[in-house]
């Protein structure tokens, strides 16, 4: 679904601060979610410097159709003889299973390789559109049964287990299959945002993907969002909740699985609370049962993009508990520009979110906050100043400096201001700012 328009033009405050919705935010709320829309940008990366969009990509993936991994709760809506649709209920049993993304419409490999480098390419003329999506396997329904045993104490029913076991063995057979086609044994999981229907987020995911040269296994979790109307807000953001023990479920999974050596996650918007709620817990007890969660966990990059985040709670629910020294690096994006999240302020008091927070937030005379993150020492704030989409909430995909940025971190795994990495301009205390046509092309 494309993001509504977040614009404080489109609200007006009536009685004690309580708030009317203007009829064009709320038809474009209750508008339906599309099924097909256009291939993001080419990021700048690849047009101008020399690093190859594929260098050995396998027959089996030179294709106009992305096929990627899908984990959900979110309830289907089938109607007999039609295609398996999820909407936004919620389900208590997660299902995974595969989704196709289709480039354009009937392109051959060099049309996809053509289009994807054209950087004055038309909105449409690369058009994303869902193909067919097959639900191959179900977990239990959570919380799982229990029995007494022998002695009296509590267990998970031995039959329950059983079938967990097999719906595990299932999705890491499917896992199999990705990493003989891939020589990074990674996987790249992506966690929408609020609004987004199931469609959306295949869509983010493979566009991301197919830029990260389609290396490691592309994984889509998808959460019970989109509800739509007045009150979807509130309802998607209560739907985070109610996700993350099947979050911190396909983690453990996929952290126990041999053959893959690392995880990255990339969290957009309200999404953001939906992996950082799981992986604090992740962490917490990791560190409870003696184990280092970085060797155990196995996440090798968390990347907040314009976070729906209480700037406060972060401080105090995720550094307080040094939640970010048990992953790698995690990578903050913000922007002052979003109209998103500065709507998410007004309709929170003005309390500072996350994904607008810059620098200079950081006053002198808070010398606490300053404090808090120059002691942070693997985090990394990104600050977008340049052009986006129209509400200015995903130019970390609609922007090609910006999406050159993510695919440096993620692809190549290079550190902020690097010369020949990610020449990120230094602000100070951990923020960093994308300047004006990066990445500069060679001399």
């Amino acid at each position: 679904m494309n993001t509504p328009d977040f614009s404080l033009n489109s609200i007006r405050r009536v009685g004690s601060g309580g708030i009317q919705w203007s009829l064009p935010w709320l038809l474009l709320l209750l508008v339906g979610c599309s099924s097909s829309r256009p291939l993001m940008p080419a990021p700048s990366l690849y047009l101008h410097t020399p690093a190859p969009l594929f260098e050995t990509l396998p027959d089996e993936l030179q294709s106009d159709h992305l096929n990627l991994l899908f984990v959900t709760d979110r309830e289907p809506i089938n109607e007999a003889g039609q295609p398996l649709v999820y909407g936004f209920g919620r389900s208590a049993s997660v299902a995974f299973g595969t989704v196709q993304v289709v480039l354009g419409n009937g392109l051959d490999w060099d049309d996809v390789l053509s289009s994807s480098l054209d950087g004055e390419r038309k909105k449409k003329d690369v058009v994303l559109s869902l193909g067919e999506t097959v639900e191959l396997r179900r977990f239990p329904e959570t919380p799982l049964g229990v029995v007494l045993d022998e002695s009296g104490g509590i267990e998970t029913d031995p039959e329950i287990v059983a079938l967990v076991d097999t719906a595990e063995a299932s999705l890491y057979h499917e896992i199999d299959l990705r990493l003989a086609l891939t020589a990074k044994n990674e996987v790249v999981i992506f966690i929408h945002g609020y609004a987004n229907d199931f469609s959306e987020g295949a869509f983010k995911l493979a566009e991301l993907w197919h830029y990260l040269g389609r290396e490691g296994i592309p994984l889509l979790f998808s959460w019970p969002a989109g509800h739509g109307g007045a009150k979807g807000y509130a309802y998607d953001s209560e739907s985070g909740e109610f996700c993350v023990y099947h979050l911190k479920e396909l983690l453990r999974l996929l952290a126990r699985h041999d053959g893959i050596e690392a995880i990255h996650i990339i969290a957009h918007s309200r999404g953001t609370d939906v992996a950082t709620s799981a992986l604090r817990e992740l962490v917490i007890e990791s560190r409870a049962a003696g184990y280092d969660p970085r060797a155990r966990l196995k996440v090798q990059n968390l990347v907040l993009a314009a976070p729906d985040l209480d700037m406060s709670v972060v401080e105090q629910r995720l550094i307080a508990e040094n939640v970010g020294l048990g992953i790698d690096r995690v990578t903050i994006y913000t922007s002052q520009g979003d109209k998103a999240i500065r709507l998410s302020e007004k309709l929170r008091s003005g309390l500072r979110r996350l994904g607008r927070v810059g620098k200079g937030d950081l006053r002198e005379e808070r010398t606490d906050d300053l404090l808090v993150w120059e002691r942070v020492i693997n985090v990394d704030f990104v600050d977008f100043e340049g052009a986006a989409d129209r509400f200015g909430h995903s130019y970390v995909l609609t922007n090609p400096a910006a999406s050159s940025d993510l695919i440096m971190l993620l692809r190549y795994g290079f550190a902020p201001g690097t010369e020949n990495g990610r020449p990120l301009e230094y602000l100070g205390a951990g923020f960093w700012r994308i300047p004006e046509d990066y990445p500069p092309p060679p001399e």
